[in-house]
C-alpha cells in the first residue's frame, strides 16, 4: 500500500514562508525518522561498494 501523504518517499516538503520550503519525514509513515535513517545507511554503504569495485577496475587498468 502506498502513503498518500508522501506517495512512498517518506518525506514531505513543507512550506515554511512564501517561496522557502523544508523538507521533513512524513507524518504518517515515517514520524520518527528511523526509516529513512536505516534507508540512508544502505544507500551509503551501497555507494561505498561500488566506489571500492570502481576503484580496483581503475587501478587494475592503469596497471597499479
Amino acid at each position: 500500500m502506498q502513503c498518500s501523504k508522501c506517495e512512498n518517499q517518506r518525506v514531505i516538503w513543507v512550506e515554511i514562508t512564501p517561496g522557502l520550503t523544508k523538507c521533513q519525514p512524513c507524518p504518517v509513515c515515517n514520524s520518527d525518522g528511523q526509516a529513512v535513517a536505516e534507508e540512508q545507511k544502505e544507500f551509503e554503504q551501497i555507494y561505498a561498494d561500488l566506489s571500492e569495485k570502481r576503484d580496483a577496475q581503475i587501478r587494475r587498468a592503469v596497471g597499479d
